[in-house]
């Protein structure tokens, strides 16, 4: 049985109360299973599905103003798996690199960087800020023998847990500081102990993957100087927005000051990795539809890839 692969060309939100209920027999899951799913999956929307079922499950996007590529598993662009770097060196045409345990260093031109992506993924103590969700004054389900019964609480939960992200969301927003000190130093000194903050960097094929984590770089910029933690992270970050203004995906370009720290943090590394190959892939995607058709769509600048093509930014300013 061939199986396929649903890619969304953007970061749209589908209801988990209707495609819950269509992925819940593709994936072999409960409807809840599926409903989870469906909140957490981003881009990469279904995988592993059997044809009929995309197919099917894709038409349904469409319909909803969600534009997807639905293709087999096997036409599926691969990416490498990332690849954590501390040790970085500025050089005119390339960022150059050492890997853990090498004596030398590896170089990364500058124009093969695709995508940039900047995430805070939350550790344990950021997490335990909010409150947790309490159901116990809802009945264990298993214990429930009504198939109605059940649906209905299982609906309760997943409201319950909307509500507690929309709460969580509006009622503790906590904002970069926009003053002399970068946004990653006010990351720093605030979050240290709740987030680890992380620029992966990607080939445009996604052959390299590194991850460069700010509370471990070492960053030599070309002044004989190495910096550690988020004044060498800041001036690594800016180097690589002067050079592929186009590469960064759109969490990336919300660090900025005064952002909301809740709008860059993914709750697992699991779902960061996930986000940052769904950045990867869909430009290769795009990239394939251009060539194959000789009056390609319009596309956004911002999805571009970093190519020479892209529309230009306007000159990074210090974070």
């Amino acid at each position: 049985m061939d199986l396929f692969t649903i890619v969304l060309k953007e970061d749209l939100a589908a209801d988990p109360r209707k495609y819950g209920a269509l992925l819940a027999p593709a994936l072999g899951v409960t409807v809840l299973e599926a409903k989870i799913a469906v909140r957490r999956g981003r881009g990469i929307f279904l995988a592993d599905a059997p044809g009929e079922d995309a197919r099917r499950i894709a038409e349904a996007l469409k319909a909803d103003g969600i534009d997807s590529w639905c293709i087999p598993n096997d036409e599926v662009p691969s990416t490498a798996a990332p690849r954590r770097i501390t040790d970085l060196e500025r050089a005119e045409a390339a960022l150059q690199y050492r890997p853990p345990g090498a004596a030398k260093l590896q170089a990364l031109p500058w124009e093969s960087i695709g995508t940039i992506s900047l995430g805070a993924v939350a550790l344990p103590s950021y997490r335990d800020r909010y409150p947790g969700l309490h159901f116990d004054h809802f009945p264990a389900l298993h214990r429930v023998e009504d198939p109605a019964t059940r649906e209905l609480l299982r609906e309760k939960v997943m409201l319950r847990m909307g509500e507690s992200e929309l709460r969580r969301r509006a009622a503790v927003p906590v904002k970069v500081r926009a003053d002399d000190r970068s946004l990653f130093e006010d990351l720093q000194r605030k979050h240290a102990r709740e987030l680890k903050v992380y620029a992966d960097l990607v080939t445009g094929e996604g052959a390299t993957w590194l991850r460069v984590p700010m509370d471990e770089i070492a960053y030599l910029p070309g002044a004989g100087v190495r910096f550690g933690e988020a004044w060498g992270f800041h001036q690594l970050v800016m180097e690589l927005v002067r050079r592929r203004p186009g590469a960064r995906t759109e969490v990336s370009r919300r660090f900025e000051p005064g952002t909301d720290v809740n709008e860059l943090v993914f709750q697992t590394t699991e779902d960061f990795n996930r986000y940052t190959s769904w950045n990867v892939i869909r430009k290769i995607l795009w990239e394939r539809d251009a060539s194959s058709s000789p009056s390609p769509a319009p596309r956004d600048p911002r999805t571009a890839g970093g190519s020479s093509s892209a529309s230009p930014e306007p000159e990074p300013r210090s974070t």
